[in-house]
This record gives structure tokens, C-alpha cells and sequence, in this order.
């Protein structure tokens, strides 16, 4: 008898741990698992090289965005995915089929073989998917090392450097993210800040979005490094447009980042800023034209910011150049902004000093949103001192070897080295209004008789249809010392007395990374700004962007950075073409 009762109470624990073992089971886990394991034992065509390194990556996404605009529904969608990456290395570090370029499918993929997997947690079909993506990436792998030798028969090495450097097993595990939320409650905010703008007849268009997305990374390779990332983010943004009297587009923006709906502000909060954008437009269709202005120049708290993404934290990022073919491309490539070469050299003023740290969460009392546990190489996040006393200490490295940095320190995200929580700190800095009185004195002794202030530059990853040629070559990092930004959304005359004049349809040039060290003060508080970072200093991956094929979503970056004033910058109205305003009035105020 006592035996039975102790078969039943075996049973009995047998049975309400059975659903709880299943659960911690990762059937995507397993078949990455398995089929790495045969991978790396098996594949090999004929007498041809075996591969060194497969990894395999799972980006497992859920996103549930909701649009609205003039008060109505635009759009309401829950969508979900799961997409493998395979990068797969033949030959050795020394030498292997990366860091080559050629116009092959590959190449927009970051040197690697996607495909979608099934959202079912089938593990044949799974292992069936992985199969043919680890195939397809061996065949492209041996055509690519193939071409690299020959390539190299007839030039030499741009630059003679290990193609993977070696990296210590690491693993790291998330827990997975919650399901999403209901979408309900999300569809009757953005269509009630959406009614707002039913009040403002100088909009001709806007639009109010709120994203809710979860990515959940599984990660295994070859060495040993295992792991499993969750990142949740929320973004809340505000689009409109409007024209001036002269027919000009004007065009701004508000944006919210966070890591869940609770990290968002109150709702009154956020139609407050709605209100504040239309009461921005109204401003600028007043303002008149700047005319070409050559002088000092203050970038106050985001516009610092921006400038910072823009410009400089592309060239932070190591940089090599790869072989190629083609001597147009390779030319291209000889004009990347990467500051590889300035390693010990003054690229920013003695006073200044910058450091990129994904390990951080907070500066101060703001929110930094730009960092993770571990990179994309499966490589530990740690922080980066990137520049002291003004000096290049650093680069943002990946296991990618490059001049400067032949080691990682955990910054790769999607295909390149991407910045994470940028803090700039200053060891002399004055207060506002001596920062303003340095700005006019300035100005005085260069003969003119006000300065300028900018307050806001373009985000044209926020505001997709201002892809001009300039706001496209800002994206894509490659203009270098001339590389032109994306139009000012707000700029002010400074007058002698004090008094601030906005203007409109300004166009910033001249700014490149060598102004950065000429920079002669900067403000004492700091500003923290979160945003997307599209910018790069490798022109493979600015291709890759604008093919749409890099894997995930844009990174968040969070920017700490006091203003900059700059003494010399050159600021005018655009020269593009811009489309002219609708002939007919707004229906809705026609009356």
C-alpha cells in the first residue's frame, strides 16, 4: 500500500512538471542547435574547403502598429515573423570569402543567407528551412572566396588585416518578451490626437503613429557563443506638413522612444506636443528666408544631438576597406568617413571627451534607450572611450578587423559597428548666457549683424518623403568633409539686444567631421535625446539600407551631449526643386 502511494505521488509530480519542462523546451533552439552541429561536421563539396564559422541568428519579431490621421484610422496591424540569418566563413581568419565586394545577392544581405522560418514551432520544417539557407550559404561562400583570390592575382590587399578576429565564447540569456497589448486602447489615442490637428488649418498634412514592437534574437555559432535577447520598444510619432506663402514645403516632427506603453508620457502629455507642432508650422509659414549665412553657429540641445548622429558617430565606427573589382567602386570606397586613420590624432577640441556605453540605462535622471546585453556577433556589450581630452582613443569595433581596431567591443548591430549610448562630457563648459554672449562676439568680430541658432535639424528617417539628395547622402555617411545634412527645422537669428528672429528653409553645409575639433565652447547642462540611427560609415552597408536588406529594425541610439558652437558654418536656403502646394484649399476649412 505505502509503495502505490508513493508510485501516485511520483506520478502526480511527474504530471505537473510535464507542462512546465515542455515549456522551457526551444524547439527553434534546438533545430539551430542541431543543424549546426551537422553543418559544421558534414558540409563539404567535393576537394573545395569546409566551412571554419557558420553561425545562425533567429530574429523573432511580433509589431503592432496602429496610424491615424485628421482623426480616422489609417492603418491597425499585428504582425509576426521569424527570420534566419546564416554567416557562414570558408578558407581562415586570415583569409576568408568576407570582406569582399561584389554586386552579388550577398552583399545586401551583409554577407549573409536569409530566409523566414516558420512561426509553428515545427522542428523538421525548422531544421528543413536552416538546411537550405546553410546550403545556399556555402555555394555563395566558395563563389565569393573564388572571386577574392582572383581579384587579388592582378592588385594587392587595400589593406593587409586578418578578415575575423578571434573572440572568446560568451553566453547570455534574456528572458522572452510578454505578448502585446491590446490594440484597442492604442487605435483610440492615435485617432483622438490625429482629431487635434481638425483645429489647425495652416497643416495640410500629418499623420500620428504608435508602434509597439518585441524582437526576441536567438543566437548560436560555431565556438561556442549561445544567445537570447529581448528587445521591446515603443515609438510614438508625429508627422505634418504644411507650405509657406513662397510655396516652400515645411515639415516637422515629435517623437516619443521607450521600451514599453508605461515608458511613454500621459497622454495629455502627448497631445501637447501634437498642438505644439501645428503651432510650430503656423510660426514658420511667417518666418521669412535666410539668406546665405557664413559665421558662428550654435547648436543648442537635439539639433547638438542630431549633429552628433549625423555627422560624427558614423566616422566613430572602424571602417575597411574591402576588395573589389570594380576601380569605381573601390574609389568610392577610398572616400569613406571612417576617422580609422586619426587614431591618436585631435579630431574634437581638448575639452571634450566622448564614450559609447550600451552597459548604461540611465544618464542621470534621463532614460538612455540605446543599450543591450550583447551585440549581434554575440559579443558582450561593454564600454567604448572613444575620445579623451580630445584625442581618438577608439573605434566602434565588430569582429571584422579594420585599422584601428582588430578586436571587438560588442557594437555590432545588424552589419555594422553602430553607437549605442553616446555621452559626450565636457572639463570646461560655460552657462547659457555667456554661451550666447560668446555667439555674438563671434558673430561681431566676422562683421555681421546677428547670429544664428539652431535648434532642430531634420530627422529624414522620421520624415520618409524628405529623402532629398542631401537628407539620402546624410543618411548614407559617405559625403565626407562636404557632406551635406538634412534641412533645419528650426533656426533663430540672434540679434545684438537679445532678441530671437525664427527663420525658414535652412540648409546646413560645410559641417564635416573636421569641424568637430574646432568647435570653441560648449554649454555646461547637457541634453539627452533618443533616435533612430540610419547613418554609416561603410558605403556596402549604406547600399544594403536602401536595398532594405539589412536585417531588423533601425537601432535606437541614445545621444547625451551638451550645445556646440561652432565658429564657422555656412547656412542658406535650399537649391533643390521642391513641389508645388495643392491649387484648392484644405477641404475641411474650405467654407
Amino acid at each position: 500500500m505505502r509503495l502505490t502511494r508513493i508510485r501516485h505521488a511520483i506520478l502526480l509530480v511527474l504530471l505537473v512538471a510535464a507542462p512546465a519542462h515542455a515549456a522551457e523546451r526551444d524547439v527553434v533552439r534546438q533545430a539551430m542547435e542541431d543543424e549546426l552541429a551537422r553543418s559544421m561536421a558534414s558540409l563539404r563539396m567535393e576537394s573545395l574547403e569546409k566551412p571554419y564559422f557558420i553561425s545562425y541568428r533567429v530574429d523573432e519579431t511580433v509589431n503592432l502598429s496602429v496610424g491615424a490621421t485628421f482623426g480616422s484610422l489609417t492603418g491597425s496591424d499585428l504582425t509576426r515573423g521569424r527570420r534566419l540569418t546564416v554567416e557562414l566563413r570558408v578558407g581562415e581568419r586570415g583569409f576568408d570569402n568576407t570582406n569582399y565586394f561584389a554586386m552579388t545577392r550577398s552583399m545586401f544581405l551583409g554577407g549573409g543567407q536569409q530566409a523566414r522560418l516558420p512561426l509553428e514551432d515545427d522542428y523538421r520544417e525548422i531544421r528543413r528551412a536552416i538546411w537550405l539557407a546553410t546550403d545556399a550559404a556555402y555555394k555563395d561562400a566558395l563563389e565569393t572566396l573564388a572571386k577574392k583570390r582572383a581579384t587579388l592575382q592582378n592588385k594587392t590587399r587595400p589593406e593587409e588585416l586578418p578578415d575575423f578576429a578571434e573572440q572568446t565564447p560568451a553566453q547570455v540569456f534574456d528572458a522572452p518578451p510578454g505578448p502585446p497589448p491590446d490594440r484597442g486602447p492604442l487605435e483610440a489615442l492615435v485617432r483622438d490626437l490625429s482629431k487635434l490637428f481638425r483645429t489647425m488649418p495652416q497643416v495640410s498634412s500629418s499623420a500620428v503613429s504608435l508602434e509597439w514592437s518585441s524582437t526576441y534574437t536567438r543566437y548560436v555559432n560555431s565556438e561556442g557563443t549561445r544567445f537570447a535577447r529581448s528587445e521591446p520598444e515603443v515609438d510614438f510619432v508625429v508627422r505634418a506638413r504644411s507650405f509657406a506663402s513662397d510655396g516652400l514645403p515645411l515639415r516637422d516632427f515629435t517623437a516619443f522612444f521607450a521600451r514599453d506603453l508605461a515608458g511613454l508620457p500621459p497622454r495629455e502629455r502627448l497631445a501637447e506636443s501634437v498642438r505644439a507642432l501645428g503651432e510650430r508650422l503656423a510660426a514658420l509659414q511667417k518666418a521669412p528666408l535666410l539668406e546665405t549665412y557664413n559665421g558662428p553657429v550654435l547648436f543648442e540641445g537635439e539639433a547638438a544631438a542630431e549633429l552628433w548622429s549625423q555627422v560624427m558617430a558614423p566616422a566613430l565606427a572602424a571602417s575597411r576597406r574591402p576588395v573589389t573589382e570594380n576601380p569605381q567602386l573601390d574609389a568610392l570606397f577610398q572616400r569613406q568617413g571612417s576617422l580609422s586613420d586619426k587614431i591618436g590624432a585631435r579630431v574634437l577640441p581638448r575639452f571634450l571627451s566622448v564614450v559609447d556605453d550600451p552597459t548604461r540605462s540611465r544618464a542621470g535622471a534621463e532614460i538612455l534607450l540605446g543599450g543591450y546585453s550583447v551585440d549581434d556577433d554575440g559579443v558582450p556589450a561593454s564600454s567604448c572611450v572613444l575620445a579623451e581630452s580630445g584625442l581618438l582613443t577608439g573605434l566602434l569595433a565588430t569582429r571584422d578587423p579594420a585599422p584601428g581596431a582588430l578586436k571587438s567591443n560588442g557594437h555590432r548591430r545588424g552589419s555594422e559597428a553602430v553607437p549605442s549610448n553616446l555621452i559626450v562630457t565636457a572639463s570646461a563648459s560655460l552657462a547659457d548666457r555667456d554661451l550666447r554672449r560668446k555667439l555674438l562676439e563671434l558673430a561681431k568680430a566676422n562683421g555681421l549683424p546677428y547670429a544664428l541658432i539652431v535648434r532642430r535639424i531634420s530627422d529624414p528617417l522620421l520624415l520618409p518623403e524628405q529623402l532629398t539628395p542631401a537628407a539620402m547622402m546624410a543618411m548614407f555617411g559617405v559625403g565626407g568633409e562636404s557632406q551635406p545634412l538634412p534641412p533645419v527645422i528650426a533656426a533663430y537669428e540672434l540679434l545684438p539686444d537679445g532678441r530671437e528672429q525664427l527663420v525658414r528653409n535652412v540648409q546646413i553645409t560645410g559641417i564635416g567631421t573636421g569641424a568637430f575639433k574646432d568647435i570653441v565652447a560648449v554649454s555646461a547642462a547637457p541634453t539627452t535625446t533618443t533616435l533612430p540611427f540610419g547613418a554609416g560609415g561603410s558605403v556596402a552597408a549604406a547600399v544594403r539600407r536602401i536595398a532594405g536588406g539589412s536585417s531588423g529594425a533601425l537601432p535606437l541610439i541614445s545621444v547625451v551631449t551638451p550645445s556646440l558652437l561652432f565658429e564657422e558654418a555656412t547656412l542658406k536656403k535650399p537649391v533643390e526643386e521642391v513641389p508645388k502646394p495643392p491649387v484648392a484649399k484644405h477641404p475641411y476649412f474650405a467654407k
